[in-house]
């Protein structure tokens, strides 16, 4: 048995779906999207869709607070002012 999607949910997986079709049809990455989907005194929650692989060249993303990924297929580098992490 599988479980239903919420409204929201079912939006963030069409739009990874996309993402993912436009990328497979054009042969490269699409620029990084940003949707905002909630936010509260001193936070915000993005939703942020990268169609980027290992032969694409880095994208660099910079944040003024710290940032919480949470990545949902493939995996990513983050390199910080004193370390790099894997």
């Amino acid at each position: 048995m599988s479980a239903a999607l919420s409204p929201s949910a079912s939006s963030l997986v069409a739009g990874l779906q996309r993402a993912l079709a436009q990328r497979r049809r054009d042969g490269a990455a699409r620029q990084p999207e940003r949707r905002p989907l909630a936010a509260g005194p001193g936070w915000h929650a993005d939703d942020g869709v990268r169609t980027l692989g290992p032969g694409d060249r880095p994208f660099e993303e910079r944040h003024e607070r710290a940032c919480l990924a949470i990545v949902v297929a493939g995996s990513f580098g983050d390199r910080g002012a004193r370390r790099t992490r894997r």
